[in-house]
């Protein structure tokens, strides 16, 4: 998306300008992150800030669905958070099975 989707972060417009703007002037940080292949198609692999906080620990829902995917029988993977009122989040995984 273009960075005339979003003008600020409700309420403050200085943590807007830090994160998305502050990085690379001319550019907006999409928190995308990915590369270009051969055929110059760009892939998108993950978000930079895909993090779940389980217990004060940090998990990254890439690294989980590369370990999920790594499965023969699994197609494709994907990890979320869920809410929990004991460790704040945990991860949820779903899977295609091929």
């Amino acid at each position: 998306m273009p960075p005339s989707f979003m003008l600020t972060i409700w309420g403050n417009n200085k943590r807007f300008e830090e994160k998305y703007l502050s990085d690379s002037p001319g550019y907006y940080t999409s928190g995308d992150a990915g590369f270009i292949d051969n055929d110059e198609y760009v892939n998108i692999m993950t978000r930079l800030d895909d993090v779940i906080n389980t217990a004060g620990h940090r998990l990254s829902c890439y690294a989980m669905e590369e370990v999920i995917s790594g499965n023969p029988n699994v197609v494709e993977a994907a990890v979320v958070s869920r809410i929990d009122t004991l460790k704040g989040e945990i991860p949820v995984g779903f899977v295609v099975l091929g």
